[in-house]
């Protein structure tokens, strides 16, 4: 990593906790224009999808003593950061957060940036905001790597991405987010929370990895006939007639392709996450979809997902210790994987919700309003932008 970009982490962390409020007050700050990420939708998927997950996670692992501990790639305004706080503060459970942010080319948004980061990191003075690209975790002798590595585990990893999990220009994620979820279940043995959002259009896919995502669904629909029905059930086509054409797959229609794509990430997940031992076995929470570009159909994927450590119970087999003779069963992979496809078509299409939900409507428009006064928005024309920019259903 070049010299210049440590110099930045380390700067960033000695001022990561705040900036004295006669500072903030001296930037000139640039007036803001909204952007698609602060549309109702999102805001739904910032309470309804990503809080509600972790309210039952927290409740879950009884976390009173320790802060819950956040991955995300926040953005200059720290907007998961300030709606997770809310949550937080309501459970009293400290945050502890570590972002990723390397769209920092101007002077404007490194102060924005700062003066976010002074009025949400007093959560906990050890979160932070590295200038690192989340994609450098894939190289672990790198820094941004060493800093995971020192932060320890977390409860819920958020990945919010504006392009493609398998992006046509950039690095992929893929390694990235599998050095670090090694690290997870190398110190870590409570559940945890996945959330990905990632765009679902076939042009913005790289091909080799659509292969490899087919197979690994093939993989199933081969050693399960039941699997193989529901899988032929949700794309309308019979297996036999795709099986050696991946380039049809690219050819489905929408939302079928957004679906064998969501359907695809569970699968990679599940299949390397039950490749080791301790088994940690998958489960595809509640998600959802919506519209992006002014397409027609959805074509951005928010995506949740637990994972659970499976540990096998011992047994004395000397007999000194009367233990159960019939100790419990693997996890079944294929199992896993039905269970998959029932989520995914069940995933709710967050503007057609609102659309059809006026009042629901009406609450997101006002909460995504308080959410954007904090970060300092011009929230008096905020409904002007969102009668601009309604979407076309």
């Amino acid at each position: 990593m070049p010299e210049e970009s440590n110099q930045e982490n380390l700067i960033n962390d000695v001022f990561a906790a705040s900036l004295p409020a006669h500072l903030i007050a001296g930037f000139d700050v640039i007036p803001k224009e909204f952007k698609p990420w602060h549309k109702p939708r999102k805001q739904w998927v910032r309470y309804e999808q990503w809080n509600a997950e972790v309210a039952r996670l927290i409740d879950d692992l009884h976390i009173s003593d320790r802060p819950l501990r956040y991955l995300s790639l926040p953005g200059d305004d720290l907007l998961d950061i300030r709606t997770l706080s809310e949550l937080c503060e309501q459970k009293s459970v400290p945050l502890k957060c570590l972002g990723f942010n390397n769209g920092l080319p101007a002077n404007e948004n490194i102060s924005e940036l700062n003066i976010s980061k002074s009025e949400v990191f007093k959560v906990h003075s050890s979160s932070s905001v590295l200038k690192d690209d989340f994609c450098s975790l894939a190289d672990n002798k790198s820094v941004a790597y060493q800093r995971l590595e020192d932060f320890g585990s977390f409860d819920v990893i958020n990945l919010d991405l504006c392009d493609s999990l398998s992006p046509l220009e950039g690095p992929p994620y893929h390694d990235a987010i599998y050095n670090l979820f090694n690290l997870q279940i190398k110190s870590r043995s409570e559940p945890w929370l996945f959330f990905l959002t990632t765009r679902s259009d076939t042009r913005l896919i790289k091909r080799e990895h659509l292969t490899q995502y087919w197979e690994n669904i093939l993989h199933n629909a081969e050693h399960s006939s039941d699997f193989r029905e529901k899988l032929e059930g949700l794309i309308g086509i019979a297996i036999a007639g795709i099986q050696t054409n991946v380039a049809l797959i690219r050819k489905l229609r929408s939302p079928h392709f957004a679906q064998i794509f969501g359907l695809a990430i569970g699968k990679w997940l599940l299949r390397m996450m039950m490749s080791g031992n301790p088994l940690w076995p998958v489960t595809m929470l509640d998600s959802c979809w919506y519209r992006v570009d002014r397409r027609r159909k959805p074509n951005m994927l928010s995506l949740a997902f637990r994972f659970d450590q499976f540990t096998e119970s011992r047994t004395d087999h000397s007999g000194i210790v009367a233990t159960e003779l019939h100790p419990m069963p693997l996890p079944d992979e294929i199992g896993l994987a039905k269970l998959l496809i029932e989520k995914i078509c069940s995933i709710k299409d967050i503007d057609m919700l609102l659309a059809n939900n006026p009042e629901l409507l009406e609450k997101m428009i006002l909460k995504s309003t308080d959410l954007l006064e904090a970060a300092r928005y011009p929230v008096n024309r905020y409904r002007e932008y969102l009668a601009q920019h309604e979407v076309r259903l």
